[in-house]
């Protein structure tokens, strides 16, 4: 006989899990609809929710409600077919679903180890060697190397701190009255900068697998 907890999430999840699951597919079908980057300032969230918990449980609507208008508007859309930076798409269809089975269970679960293997053979990873990966994170330091030289020759730019690794923050430098339309170019190009000790950066890292040197 199924135990109350069980028969409760049972009847919870029947009509609540229909209402999400259209909810990401219809988000996924007009996705190229929303802004890529956030459309609101720090601090926003604050001033629309409540300052305490509601009393009472809310319906799945009334929260997938609130999620429109007060969390997609803040959300940087990675997934968005208008979005040309940094790296590909990181989801599936099948890394969705396979999420939703795996919380769903709610265990502990080690058989990923075999889909490892199976990733390792198909990368080859056996035969490329402790000593090829080596060389391979070397020649990444070298380019990251090689690009901080580049910076710290251009008198636009600025090597803001040492290289660690293989990542370069640099800035450039501020523009000439005359040269100001460059820097709102540089602002309006989708580049997310980072902001230590009330220093404006931009971090460069070399890690992508396709990523060669041209020499």
């Amino acid at each position: 006989m199924a135990s109350r907890s069980t028969l409760s999430t049972q009847r919870s999840l029947d009509g609540r899990a229909t209402w999400v699951i259209d909810y990401l597919a219809d988000y996924y079908r007009d996705i190229h609809k929303y802004p890529v980057r956030s459309q609101v300032n720090p601090g926003y969230l604050r001033k629309r929710l409540p300052s305490a918990a509601p009393n009472d449980p809310e319906p799945i609507e009334a929260i997938l409600g609130d999620i429109t208008h007060d969390i997609l508007p803040a959300s940087h859309t990675g997934m968005s077919p208008n979005y040309f930076a940094y790296f590909p798409a990181s989801g599936s269809t099948a890394g969705f679903l396979g999420e939703m089975l795996s919380t769903g269970f709610n265990v502990v679960g080690f058989n990923w180890i075999i889909v490892m293997d199976w990733l390792a053979n198909m990368l080859k990873l056996p035969d490329y060697g402790v000593a090829n990966l080596r060389n391979f994170l070397r020649g990444h330091v070298k380019m990251a190397k090689h690009f901080e030289g580049l910076v710290a020759a251009d008198g636009r730019f600025e090597v803001v701190v040492p290289r660690t690794f293989a990542m370069v923050c640099f800035r450039l430098l501020p523009p000439k009255p005359e040269e100001s339309g460059k820097a709102n170019e540089l602002n309006q190009s989708y580049m997310t900068h980072a902001v230590v000790g009330g220093v404006y950066m931009i971090r460069f890292a070399v890690g992508a697998t396709l990523t060669e040197s041209g020499t």
